[in-house]
């Protein structure tokens, strides 16, 4: 029986491809597994009739609305407004009432709405044009955590909570108003002054992620208030990105835990004056096996008191604490913030976010059910597919283009 096509053949399946793929995940709202293979379903607009015609219709009101009288294209937009700007206002009070019962009895400050935090005006307007509305509830609580003075913090929420905003817009502001932990700047001694010594350290555990913190540092750090920020990270050319650092000379370094080492082992790049260290996923840094690296870099930037240290993460077992605590200030001198179910306890808790279903299924049924799952879709629902291997990942592009579905593999 022959299928049709859900979509036009992906005109390049490269270009793009990692792109599409983002945006379609930061919309998902339903995933399932097949023995470990996990496919996110979401939304999107595609180019079918059905969506040829709704844009029409678009089009004919959009019309219709210039024909309409001057003063009710007035009065219109004037409730327009208003009904945005009440949503806005329940929007900040139902954000607000959200972090309260999250937190728990967390007894620290914490900024509800944008204008608390003092943030400088073109990171203000970065945070409005990226589409947000309000803090998310752990940048709530730990914005104003970061800022005081000689605590370090602890922040634990789920993944997709605004974790990275939350230690990153704290760390631009200190740096641009030019108070950092202890006091003062850190003088290099010694050290070459050409030499690459960031200001700011944040340690991820994969290559992925530490992408993402730097597209992030750089939207909201360089592009408004001149904070610069650098990526390295492991397979890729060593001497690129020691060049890219010496021209760069970066506020803030975004890295892995090898490749920082072996930067660190050659000499080209000094953590005298790093004054603030973030480790992003802390949990998985510490579980993975960096604790060696971790030690090497901590031996390597200020004490303590000159220095601010920053664990954000989703999930805080009880044998990571123990290890954490080498790094980190005495227990009076460490913000603790945990928001949502289970974050106390440190255990990984489903995102309840996202609907999960399972299926069992033996290797030879995974594509059957995968397919039959498929045809329970709208025409123009979108795909995320997971796999294992590179290797799997073409099987599946592959299986289910001949099969009348257009892929795009990445």
């Amino acid at each position: 029986m022959k299928i049709k096509s859900l979509a036009k053949k992906v005109a390049s399946k490269q270009k793009g491809c990692k792109e599409a793929v983002r945006k379609l995940i930061e919309g998902s709202s339903t995933c399932f597994s097949v023995e470990g293979k996990f496919v996110k379903l979401l939304d999107s607009s595609g180019n079918s009739e059905a969506s040829s015609k709704r844009k029409k219709r678009k089009l004919d009101n959009s019309e219709d609305k210039d024909t309409a009288p001057e003063n009710e294209g007035d009065h219109n937009g004037t409730c327009a407004d208003a009904k945005k700007a009440k949503l806005e206002g329940r929007i900040e009070e139902k954000n607000a009432q959200s972090a309260l019962a999250d937190a728990g009895d967390y007894s620290g400050p914490r900024w509800t709405t944008f204008g608390e935090a003092p943030f400088a005006a073109p990171i203000q307007g970065a945070l409005k044009s990226a589409g947000f509305a309000t803090p998310s509830p752990i940048q709530t609580l730990a914005w104003p955590a970061c800022m005081e003075e000689e605590k370090d913090v602890v922040a634990v929420a789920k993944t997709g909570s605004g974790k990275t905003l939350g230690f990153l817009l704290p760390v631009f502001h200190r740096i641009h108003q030019d108070n950092l932990p202890g006091g003062k700047r850190i003088n290099a001694g010694k050290d070459n002054p050409k030499l690459p010594s960031p200001l700011c350290l944040v340690m991820s555990p994969t290559r992925e992620l530490a992408v993402q913190i730097h597209g992030e540092a750089v939207k909201f750090g360089a592009k408004t208030i001149g904070i610069s920020s650098a990526c390295v990270y492991g397979g890729t050319d060593l001497r690129a990105q020691t060049q890219e650092l010496r021209r760069m000379q970066p506020a803030v370094l975004i890295a892995t835990p090898g490749r920082l080492v072996d930067l660190m082992e050659r000499k080209v790049l000094s953590l005298a004056r790093c004054q603030f260290l973030v480790l992003d996923e802390a949990d998985r840094m510490l579980d993975m096996g960096f604790e060696p690296q971790l030690k090497a870099v901590v031996a390597a930037v200020p004490e303590k008191e000159n220095r601010q240290t920053l664990f954000f993460t989703a999930t805080w077992p009880r044998n990571v604490r123990r290890v954490a605590k080498t790094f980190l200030r005495e227990e009076p001198n460490v913000r603790e913030i945990f928001i949502g179910e289970g974050a106390a306890d440190g255990e990984l808790v489903a995102n309840k976010a996202v609907t999960q279903v399972f299926f069992e299924a033996q290797d030879d049924e995974k594509d059957d059910k995968l397919y039959e799952f498929l045809l329970t879709l709208k025409e123009n629902d979108a795909v995320v597919v997971f796999a294992n291997t590179k290797r799997r990942v073409d099987y599946i592009a592959k299986t289910f283009y001949d099969s009348g579905f257009s892929t795009c593999e990445c």
